[in-house]
């Protein structure tokens, strides 16, 4: 189940969710870019990676399996 994927369809309030979360992963970057002695652990790129699978997973249309 994925928390993205409103009532199990890619439909605009779907849509919506994962433009939020992309939205907020693009100020994170753009922060952790701006900041001078942040470095990425890899616990923090494994979570981001997780969070760019669900958002391509929440959009997934019906016809691409599993669904």
């Amino acid at each position: 189940m994925n928390p993205l994927r409103i009532n199990d369809t890619p439909g605009p309030d779907t849509r919506q969710a994962v433009r939020d979360v992309l939205y907020f992963m693009t100020d994170a970057f753009y922060a952790i870019a701006s900041a001078d002695s942040v470095t990425a652990s890899e616990s923090a790129t494994l979570g981001a990676g997780h969070i760019l699978a669900m958002c391509a997973d929440a959009l997934r249309e019906a016809d691409e399996g599993n669904g």
